[in-house]
């Protein structure tokens, strides 16, 4: 389980959509800014709206871990 602020500098965070294929980097720090330290990133993905067609409740997040 994923929370933003221990995800902040070990993960990047993306956004699919599964309707137009477009996918995108999400910014950790605005997310963090939004929703608090302590929001499990899961419970976020029904907000999630693809910037290039509009759709909602049709995208997902991918997480990629960076090298430390």
């Amino acid at each position: 389980m994923l929370v933003l602020k221990t995800s902040l500098y070990w993960y990047e965070l993306y956004g699919f959509c599964f309707r137009c294929g477009h996918y995108g980097k999400i910014e950790m720090r605005e997310m963090l800014r939004k929703f608090g330290t302590q929001t499990i990133i899961i419970g976020l993905e029904r907000r999630l709206r693809c910037t290039k067609c509009k759709s909602l409740n049709e995208s997902q997040f991918g997480v990629y871990k960076m090298p430390r």
